[in-house]
């Protein structure tokens, strides 16, 4: 619900990133969407202390000046967002233990309000399903924080509840605002970013998933979600964090150059492309790592293939890339993309879901303790690429079945997994001895079998 502001409440007026412009722009373009709304579930069981729970909640309110936050772009020649000094929680709670369809379905709608952008998109609504098992969910918008900033969210809470649930005075220390992350990312360096990132790109072509294997592109096509897991088995995901380990490479690269291998075999291009998100936190600013906000940043990754080289050597190469790419990991890809004179070089990009949660949150032992949590967001693609590294590396494709059919998506479990057998089995195989399908004998053409199997070559 849009808030009038009064003067005399108003504590900071701030720019917005450009990350936070681009999700303003579809959120105008249509409020209806449910792009970038994001819906985050905890399942609670416990003892759970209403008054109490909602006084913690607000305690974390006051101190996170995000969640006090409303956007204003109307009749302005920049969009801001402005910080409110007070602010009443949107705080609903529903006891559903006796099943009553009435207060379900006032549950139900709660859950379905679009955050208005105009208000503040901030809302905690807390359902009670029986008596000891309840339902969190905070409902929000994606221009206000990140995933990590919703872990530093959850801690803080808890911390407070407890506290309170203690008779306890509670209160948060002070951390930077999120106006410093703004101010820092107004002065980087735009010429030696330009510089970078135009050698990076330099005779690099777009390369889109969907030119691949969806079906005749319709610009205006409805988006329809649908989604495939894979999940690897719990020995493969050790064996690859240990082969990571000794080439001195995160998980994450090492799997976003297994994702590049695919992409190379199954679009026949020794250069190919797709987007990363990464966290954008710069480690020169003090505390980034407690402050909430929106600090994310997608950026394209380029992978250059050769078939002389094998798996190791790409691995080296592609540490050395990684390791230049750092400092330039901030420049906003609104930025980076008028650089090439394409407003768009990929289409589809790789969110790892990393996100540090506390183990106190998930310890059965506690009187109140989190035992799952589920992320419910769909951004501007057709296709998402979601990997959770647990004990076992999990991927998710979420994606527009309008455009892209089922079957062309449920190929990927079985081309990554072909992949890494053949790389945990010999991490020293020749790149053009990598072959996507186990069916694909060395004789027989790459181009027949994705033909086969409905890809546009």
């Amino acid at each position: 619900m849009s808030i009038t502001l009064q003067k005399r409440n108003i504590e900071d007026i701030v720019c917005l990133t450009p990350t936070q412009v681009g999700m303003l722009y579809y959120y105008m373009k249509d409020k209806s969407s449910d792009e970038y709304n994001v819906r985050v579930e905890l399942s609670l069981k416990g003892q759970v202390y209403v008054d109490v729970f909602k006084k913690a909640w607000e305690t974390v309110v006051e101190s996170n000046e995000v969640l006090r936050t409303t956007y204003r772009w109307e009749m302005l020649k920049e969009p801001v967002q402005i910080v409110l000094k007070k602010h009443n929680l949107d705080f609903k709670y529903f006891d559903l233990e006796d099943k009553n369809v009435s207060e379900f379905n006032k549950y139900q709608n709660e859950l379905q309000e679009k955050p208005d952008l105009t208000g503040v998109p901030f809302k905690v609504v807390l359902c009670k399903k029986s008596a000891m098992k309840y339902h969190l969910n905070i409902i929000t918008h994606h221009i206000v924080f990140d995933g990590w900033g919703s872990s530093i969210l959850f801690k803080e809470f808890f911390e407070i509840y407890f506290k309170l649930t203690k008779g306890q005075n509670a209160y948060l220390n002070a951390k930077p605002k999120f106006k410093k992350y703004c101010t820092w990312l107004k002065g980087i360096n735009k010429g030696q970013n330009t510089a970078y990132w135009s050698k990076y790109l330099k005779d690099c072509e777009k390369f889109h998933l969907a030119d691949l294997i969806c079906n005749k592109m319709k610009k205006e096509a409805r988006y329809v979600l649908d989604n495939v897991s894979f999940e690897l088995s719990k020995e493969n995901t050790e064996k690859i964090k240990e082969l990571a380990g000794s080439l001195k490479v995160s998980v994450q690269a090492f799997i976003m150059l297994i994702w590049g291998v695919m992409l190379s075999k199954i679009s026949n291009r020794k250069n190919v492309m797709f987007g990363i998100v990464v966290s954008g936190r710069p480690p020169v600013i003090r505390d980034v790592d407690k402050m909430v906000g929106l600090f994310i940043n997608t950026i394209p990754i380029v992978l250059r293939f050769d078939d002389k080289l094998n798996f190791l050597e790409l691995a080296k190469e592609f540490k050395e890339s990684i390791v230049e790419q750092e400092p330039y990991q901030y420049y906003p890809l609104i930025d980076i993309q008028s650089i090439t004179n394409n407003k768009k070089l990929f289409d589809h990009f790789l969110t790892f879901l990393d996100y540090p949660v506390e183990e106190e949150l998930l310890n059965p032992k506690k009187e109140l303790y989190v035992s799952s949590i589920n992320y419910h967001e769909r951004s501007d693609n057709n296709i998402d690429i979601l990997i959770n590294l647990g004990k076992e590396i999990k991927f998710n494709f979420r994606f527009n079945s309008n455009l892209f059919p089922k079957k062309n998506i449920e190929m990927f479990p079985n081309y990554l997994q072909n992949i890494i057998d053949q790389i945990l089995r010999d991490p020293k195989v020749m790149f053009d001895e990598v072959f996507i399908s186990s069916s694909l004998n060395r004789a027989e053409k790459v181009e027949d079998l994705l033909f086969e199997e409905g890809f546009n070559l």
